[in-house]
């Protein structure tokens, strides 16, 4: 309405694409990555809360993927979720990916050039 708040409390139901038959964890992807050949091997997260900002990632060593059965994550339908030691076809281990992880994070942080915020 002109000039007031709406809420779309469930966006999909206005989505053609959206089939509310599958919409239960039977239709999640599988942690095996078997739908598609997407596959989600980490994740970004931001969070603001009172004006402070947090973030990091996750990067799927070698977790237990069984509960991505049960759950869409980050609402990707059609993407498994995998890890390092699945898709590499041997255990990868945290400590085996740090001193990676660390060197090419270091390499981009200290590389990186702020640009101005837009406002």
């Amino acid at each position: 309405r002109p000039g007031g708040l709406t809420l779309d409390f469930d966006p999909r139901l206005a989505d053609e694409e959206f089939d509310p038959r599958l919409n239960g964890p039977e239709y999640a992807p599988s942690n095996a990555g078997q739908r598609r050949e997407d596959r989600k091997l980490a994740a970004i997260g931001i969070r603001v809360a009172k004006g402070v900002t947090m973030h990091g990632f996750a990067l799927n060593c070698s977790p237990d993927l069984t509960a991505y059965d049960r759950i869409v994550p980050c609402g990707i339908r059609d993407a498994g979720v995998t890890s390092l030691s699945q898709e590499l076809g041997r255990h990868v281990s945290v400590a085996e990916v740090l001193p990676v992880v660390e060197k090419h994070l270091t390499a981009v942080l200290t590389t990186a050039v702020p640009l101005p915020r837009a406002v």
